[in-house]
């Protein structure tokens, strides 16, 4: 197995750390910082400072205790990589749930009743969606304001069926959409807040994420 020591980083048998962690880890080993490379493998130690290289002494009883401690360094290093678990870390990972739970159900859409008899899918995974809602509902406002009745705004669903709509019901269309959203978000409030309420790490486990949405 081999040791390498190489511009501030460690490859000890394919394991690679830094030298800042390991003085974390390690304190009382003492590495030379003179050098730019150290290859040590129990049997053979080179120095190199860029330009010359030189033979180290052998052994060589820092580089002995990292081969040889291998095993007790890995899991070590592991958890000093490994954020600790607080309450705020907790929080925040449960208020990203949260919103994850809530936009997956805003993407999936609004199961709706066309005047027409046929049920579709009104599409609310993207922005541009909404952004085609919008404009369709704010020409149905416009029509229905010059007195238009009939079926003139055409609306084509999730599943390529297309219905003929008259302004008054493209507008309800844009509300029900609307209120789903709103109802989707009011949902999440609660829970959000029972975050902010918790007290410990338990407290945070135990809120139930997955009920309780429209």
């Amino acid at each position: 197995m081999q040791l390498t020591i190489h511009d501030g980083r460690i490859d000890i048998g394919g394991v690679k750390l830094t030298v800042s962690e390991l003085a974390i880890l390690r304190p009382s080993l003492k590495l030379p910082s003179e050098y730019t490379t150290i290859i040590y493998d129990g049997l053979r130690h080179v120095r190199s400072d860029g330009q010359n290289q030189t033979a180290g002494p052998v052994p060589w009883e820092p580089g002995d205790s990292l081969l040889t401690g291998l095993t007790e360094l890995i899991p070590e290093v592991e958890a000093l990589r490994t954020p600790a678990v607080t309450l705020e870390s907790m929080k925040a990972a449960k208020r990203l749930a949260i919103n994850t739970q809530r936009d997956s159900r805003i993407f999936a859409g609004l199961s709706y009743l066309f005047p027409d008899g046929l049920t579709g899918t009104v599409d609310t995974r993207e922005q541009s969606d909404f952004d085609n809602l919008q404009a369709l509902t704010t020409f149905a406002q416009v029509l229905q304001a010059g007195g238009e009745t009939a079926d003139v705004i055409t609306f084509v669903d999730a599943q390529d069926q297309a219905h003929s709509l008259t302004p008054t019901q493209m507008i309800e269309l844009g509300i029900a959409v609307t209120q789903r959203v709103a109802a989707i978000y009011a949902a999440s409030w609660p829970m959000k807040s029972d975050v902010r309420a918790a007290a410990t790490i338990a407290q945070v486990e135990a809120i139930d994420i997955k009920s309780g949405w429209p």
